[in-house]
């Protein structure tokens, strides 16, 4: 979705490639597919139905951009049980009887980027959203726990680079970065769009531009936002 200004979507894009094909994914999650149904957290009255894969529900995992594992296999498996979009997406494109998007390795040198970037984007979000004052304040409450942003940073690179969420030592995720034999092996949503090295064959949606989405189109209608 695109909102230039913030008062709400201007557009929505979408990928068609083979038509039908597209909707038969759809309607096999839709339709087929186990799920389980939540209360809102917001709206007690309203519910979200939400995947069940390998008899349990399925949750984000930052892991997945690392090794995606057998997500794109069938039935497939995953740390934690968990997926992205892209990788949920592949698993869909089997799961419907689309055949197998196989995945990409990508080289050590974007694993390195790639950890940089996220520590130091995690590490200038969290002190520009803390303050000086409010960071001050945590030094002093948590004086243990004195580098709050950098914790938080490590954390989130941990949970990239080995799938581990559960500490903010920087030494996980550095000595992930620090190895020149690591790489990643994953599907991005590049290569479900077959955009950049990605051939335009990688998924029924790959051989296509973007369209303009209306949703009062016939038949079923489905989005996803990210």
């Amino acid at each position: 979705m695109y909102d230039p200004d913030g008062s709400g979507p201007e557009w929505t894009a979408w990928q068609l490639g083979d038509a039908m094909g597209a909707a038969q994914v759809a309607d096999a999650l839709w339709f087929n597919h186990p799920y389980v149904s939540d209360v809102s957290h917001v709206d007690s009255g309203q519910y979200i139905d939400r995947p069940l894969w390998n008899g349990a529900r399925v949750p984000y995992s930052l892991f997945q951009y690392r090794d995606l594992q057998t997500v794109n296999q069938m039935p497939g498996s995953a740390t934690n049980n968990g997926m992205v979009c892209s990788t949920f997406l592949a698993y869909a494109h089997n799961y419907a009887g689309r055949g197998l998007v196989s995945a990409y390795t990508y080289p050590h040198d974007r694993i390195a980027n790639a950890s940089n970037s996220l520590y130091t984007g995690v590490y200038n979000h969290c002190k520009a959203s803390l303050g000086w004052f409010e960071n001050a304040a945590l030094t002093v409450i948590c004086p243990v726990f004195w580098n709050v942003c950098g914790n938080a940073g490590n954390q989130v690179a941990n949970c990239m680079a080995a799938g581990r969420c559960d500490t903010s030592s920087s030494s996980i995720w550095k000595g992930v970065r620090d190895n020149s034999s690591t790489t990643a092996t994953s599907i991005s949503p590049d290569r479900i769009g077959g955009w950049g090295v990605h051939p335009i064959s990688s998924t029924l949606w790959a051989s296509d531009y973007s369209h303009q989405l209306q949703w009062n189109s016939g038949g079923n209608v489905y989005g996803c936002w990210q």
